[in-house]
């Protein structure tokens, strides 16, 4: 069995087909099928299940699939550690960011770490969460800075910082005089159970923690806008388009024209970022680097 047949199995499950995964192979959708065929006459047992589009895997083809990524990311680490020997500070670190992280983490975390190994080559993929978690695992990407939980059962986590999260509101729109801006104080002299909020789209981790709060508090919010951009979110609150909830890290570092109102919530539903790394699987040493100089 060769690394390349391993390779083009996946490839046909991760597209839903021959033809898109040969055109990814850079071959022909005959030579690719013809290998494929050849291959499960091999094994006596069939891979894809072709009565399905996109293609399916039969029970033994899930099989496959598993064993074929472990290989494959094993094979990886190997040419990864024998790089990491030959080429000492050089190197090339995969590094997966949220959209989160990309505005607020890595201006602190990025600089230091290229100027210190300035032979080290940054490939940076932007994405969800979620979506960086899989690419991880499939071994597509070194390290991730994001924010926690992650799946502990196949994932090492390194928190980096914990922020406090922020009810935002337009400036003046509430008057606590005399009392600490805390939301559990405004929830008790105000009724804030079908206000208007601006929301982060399904996905993203503070979406969920914002639902959560709607839930615990019983509040039945009007969703006026679901924006991507927590910037964009906190910029239209100070121009009384509506409310949200944003992380510390946004509070503080954010330019402001106007500034809005900020609450601070209860700490259970804080935010803890971090570096997280596969638990199965080489690190190669511009990942190491990079964890510790960021520790």
């Amino acid at each position: 069995m060769e690394f390349k047949q391993l390779q083009y199995v996946i490839t046909i499950y991760e597209e839903g087909g021959i033809n898109k995964a040969a055109e990814k192979l850079f071959i022909s959708q005959p030579s690719l099928s013809k290998c494929v065929i050849n291959l499960e006459k091999h094994l006596g047992m069939k891979i894809f299940d072709r009565s399905t589009a996109p293609i399916g895997l039969t029970p033994f083809g899930k099989t496959y699939i598993e064993a074929a990524e472990q290989i494959l990311s094993i094979n990886k680490g190997v040419i990864q550690k024998s790089q990491d020997m030959k080429n000492g500070d050089t190197g090339l670190l995969r590094l997966g960011v949220t959209f989160f992280g990309a505005s607020q983490r890595l201006p602190r975390m990025l600089p230091e770490f290229m100027k210190k190994y300035p032979g080290i080559e940054i490939a940076l993929i932007e994405e969800r969460g979620k979506v960086l978690e899989e690419e991880l695992l499939k071994g597509h990407l070194d390290l991730l800075v994001l924010n926690g939980p992650v799946d502990e059962e196949k994932i090492k986590f390194v928190p980096i910082k914990s922020d406090h999260l922020y009810l935002v509101t337009p400036p003046g729109k509430y008057n606590l005089e005399g009392c600490e801006k805390y939301f559990e104080e405004l929830c008790e002299k105000y009724d804030l159970k079908n206000e208007d909020f601006i929301v982060l789209r399904h996905g993203q981790k503070l979406r969920r923690l914002t639902e959560k709060v709607f839930q615990d508090y019983d509040m039945t919010p009007n969703i006026k806008l679901e924006m991507r951009s927590i910037d964009g979110a906190v910029k239209l609150c100070a121009e009384g388009v509506a409310m949200t909830i944003v992380h510390e890290s946004v509070k503080e570092n954010m330019d402001y024209v106007i500034k809005p109102d900020f609450y601070e919530l209860p700490s259970r539903y804080s935010i803890v970022s971090g570096i997280a790394y596969r638990k199965n699987g080489y690190t190669c040493e511009a990942a190491k680097k990079f964890i510790e100089l960021n520790k």
